[in-house]
């Protein structure tokens, strides 16, 4: 996110009003940006005020392994956290008090995260202020007008607002199979009910239709289905797009076969279901990137020995990645919502010296992954489940065999002729789309007519049967 030119001054003195302040400060906040906090009397050495910067990102002090403060090392990690979220200003309260050391350390500290420092005095002090970072060629402002210019600096981002079905009950959903299952949402379900299903079922059969070179190897279904839940936690969603992705399917010559119950049953599971905004955001909890990097690989299935073989560089996608777009660390895809947690681990790990060919996870053991992923459960509540991760993969084939997936090749069925259609933009798409597909027509062949069997005698075996067809 752009919030302001190049040209803009590193350091902004405004002059504060309480109720030109967002509520959502102190803290992190992402669609500006920002991170405020407020300066506290004791604030006067850079330890300190690196610790208050973490807790404003979101540190816990009372989460297991952040008791040890080490504030030599707080002014590193504020740094890179900052980086990590792409923060634009770190928003520094009450700063009067703070020496012009200090008030150099923040500068300092801010522009190692690439960030830009916005001190809001208070009434009357500001000329105060001003005179302590004057040699930063600090502009004067008030805070409505700073606070305003982040906000017009923050682009729009209309299309990333995602449709959810939330408030169905599955079971009001049709258990129809998928060739009639969106003719029966729309006999069934109210307008405006069957409005936000279709969006989701049309987006997630056009999504099946684009699947790269036709690859239906269940992996590739499994993570798709990923991808499409992101941030859809509710069970009708899931279902919705099952039948979806199985409509697409068929349309290529691929029938995609669901078990409804267990399909709604595996949904249900809360080891399974995709991690919600605040289940995510928790993982800032802990100063030092590893635990929720472990957990964020754990929830894209990457087993114990997939996270202890990663380089710095298999996570460099983690850095560059655009926002809100998934990302791929080493062949696994990962929520967009991680992206801050891998790019920390991966900019901490270059500040500490290592290179591009060195391990993302020094020092951490398959007994070390087990731990970090019990001390999210325990520590944070997060539904993980370290007693699978010796066994391997947590989920498995988590769709696959979880929801009673399986992907079949129709025999000689062709991908359709018609181009998979561009990406849908939810919301609601702009046009009517066509109907759901029917069944493809089966081929023909000559007429085999009844079994000559005479009654009395045993059946042909496999292989009899099998040379009989060849023949």
């Amino acid at each position: 996110m752009t919030v302001a030119s190049v040209t803009t001054p590193r350091v902004v003195v405004a002059e504060a009003a309480a109720d030109e302040v967002p509520a959502s400060w102190p803290g992190l906040d992402a669609s500006l940006g920002v991170v405020a906090t407020v300066a506290s009397p004791s604030a006067n050495s850079p330890g300190v005020l690196a610790h208050q910067v973490l807790r404003a990102v979101g540190v816990r002090p009372d989460v297991k392994g952040n008791a040890d403060r080490q504030a030599h090392m707080a002014p590193g990690l504020a740094a890179v956290w900052l980086a990590a979220h792409r923060t634009e200003w770190l928003f520094l309260a009450s700063p009067e008090h703070l020496s012009a050391d200090t008030l150099e350390t923040a500068v300092q500290l801010a522009a190692a995260g690439g960030a830009r420092l916005m001190l809001g005095c208070d009434h009357g002090t500001a000329a105060k202020v001003t005179a302590k970072v004057q040699g930063w060629a600090p502009t004067p402002m008030t805070t409505a007008a700073a606070i305003a210019s982040l906000r017009a600096g923050s682009p729009a981002t209309p299309g990333t607002e995602q449709v959810e079905v939330g408030g169905i009950d599955p079971d009001d959903l049709p258990a129809a199979d998928f060739y009639a299952f969106r003719s029966e949402c729309r006999r069934t379900l109210p307008p405006g009910t069957f409005a936000r299903v279709d969006a989701l079922y049309l987006a997630a059969r056009d999504a099946a239709r684009r699947l790269a070179d036709h690859d239906w190897a269940p992996e590739a279904v499994d993570a798709l289905v990923l991808r499409l839940l992101w941030g859809r936690p509710g069970l009708a969603d899931g279902v919705v797009v099952v039948r979806g992705i199985q409509a697409g399917a068929f349309r290529e010559g691929v029938l995609v076969k669901a078990d409804h119950a267990r399909l709604v049953a595996a949904l249900a599971s809360e080891d399974r279901r995709p991690f919600d905004d605040a289940q995510w955001n928790s993982l800032r909890a802990w100063r030092q990137p590893v635990h929720a990097s472990v957990v964020a690989l754990h929830q894209a299935d990457a087993p114990p020995s997939a996270m202890l073989g990663l380089t710095v560089a298999d996570a460099t996608e983690a850095v560059t990645a655009a926002e809100g777009k998934p990302f791929k660390v080493k062949g696994h895809l990962l929520d967009p919502r991680a992206r801050p947690f891998l790019a920390a681990l991966s900019h901490w790990r270059l500040r500490s010296g290592a290179d591009d060919t060195d391990t993302l996870f020094p020092d951490l053991t398959t007994a070390g992954v087990a731990r970090c992923l019990r001390e999210a459960r325990t520590e944070l509540g997060l539904p993980v489940a370290e007693q699978r991760v010796e066994a391997g993969s947590r989920r498995g084939a988590r769709w696959t065999t979880a929801m009673g997936l399986s992907v079949h090749r129709l025999p000689g069925a062709q991908p359709s002729s018609t181009a998979p259609p561009a990406a849908r933009q939810l919301p609601l798409p702009t046009r009517t789309p066509p109907g759901c597909p029917g069944r493809r027509a089966p081929e023909q062949g000559p007429s085999t007519g009844r079994s000559s069997r005479t009654p009395g005698s045993p059946p042909a075996s496999a292989s009899a049967r099998s040379r009989s067809t060849r023949a």
